[in-house]
């Protein structure tokens, strides 16, 4: 089935604030970018350059293409200078600016994992064949589906952390994938306000701090934020183990599944700079300006199978929490 790479819906409005939330180990990374005081028409400008970026280069890379689009003023300045198809969804639909959460594609079928009930017509740019299954794992950044692994965190929103009742039971409604199912410790997130850390959450999303690739001979590899630190298990209590040990825990669990080749980059140089994305024809697309994942990912896939765009993904980041795999989708 010949795939169509989705984009989310362009949004550019945004104000400049003095909190956000971070991965705990890359506090300081952001407190940078935030110190750079901006207008909220420079901060649009940044994020329009970013994401058009994100569009010139997958349409550079000769995918059928689609962007979700609700904006009719945006509609018509992405179509012309693009001359990319638009694709108006309803007001209903989830995740209209992030895709990638809106579903999960089972490689090799017909089938879409989706995390809730959509109303009819929210897949109006999916083939009419594709059967659609509602289970939470359906929130395709809280997942890699990537060679023989299912991989995702112990805890997902609204679960606590000592009942994975929902969790299992949501694992028991998935389709038979034949897929090994790794369950990752959730590294922490700051909640940065003026003044100090406000308190501390799970990340949820495994493609915030992780990268999961499979070489052209189908060994699957993962690259770690090299800054992770782990073990979450209070809003109000700080991390308990070191980076070192942190990072060791992750690569036990994904040893003890299968998962040999485990990279960890020098450091990271923009916010969620590990958020890249492969396609199904095993080509990536990542920010532009993180050299160190970039040479990891060359020395895995090929110079010619690794692409950046031609200005790297800061503000989707530092402002929205999202790299580059959570702006697209394929179906």
């Amino acid at each position: 089935m010949k795939q169509t790479v989705i984009m989310g819906m362009p949004y550019f409005i945004q104000k400049e604030g003095e909190n956000f939330r971070a991965p705990y180990g890359s506090v300081k990374l952001f407190q940078t970018l935030f110190q750079k005081r901006r207008t909220p028409r420079e901060l649009t400008e940044c994020l329009m350059s970013e994401y058009l970026s994100v569009a010139e280069k997958i349409k550079e890379m000769g995918y059928a293409m689609k962007i979700l689009s609700c904006l009719p003023e945006l509609q018509t300045l992405i179509e012309d200078s693009l001359k990319i198809e638009c694709v108006k969804i309803g007001k209903d639909f989830p995740h209209p600016l992030y895709p990638r959460d809106a579903w999960v594609s089972v490689p090799g079928t017909d089938m879409l994992i989706i995390p809730g009930c959509m109303p009819e017509g929210a897949f109006i740019f999916a083939d009419a064949n594709v059967k659609r299954l509602v289970n939470r794992f359906g929130e395709g950044g809280k997942v890699f589906l990537a060679g023989d692994y299912f991989i995702t965190t112990r805890i997902t929103d609204g679960d606590d952390p000592l009942q994975f009742t929902g969790l299992v039971e949501s694992r028991k409604h998935l389709p038979k994938l034949d897929k090994k199912f790794i369950l990752l410790q959730n590294p922490f997130v700051v909640e940065q306000i003026k003044g100090g850390p406000k308190g501390y959450m799970p990340e949820t999303h495994v493609d915030r701090f992780m990268t999961v690739v499979v070489d052209k001979r189908g060994e699957t590899h993962v690259l770690l934020d090299p800054d992770i630190y782990a073990g979450w298990k209070h809003p109000l209590q700080k991390p308990t183990i070191t980076v070192e040990q942190s990072l060791r825990m992750m690569k036990d669990t994904l040893k003890s599944s299968g998962i040999y080749h485990i990279h960890i980059p020098r450091r990271l140089c923009n916010p969620y700079g590990l958020g890249a994305v492969q396609f199904g024809d095993g080509r990536v697309l990542m920010t532009s300006e993180e050299p160190h994942v970039e040479a990891i990912l060359q020395a895995i896939l090929g110079t010619d199978a690794v692409f950046t765009t031609s200005v790297p993904i800061v503000h989707y980041g530092a402002l929205f929490r999202a790299g580059v795999r959570c702006l697209v989708n394929e179906i």
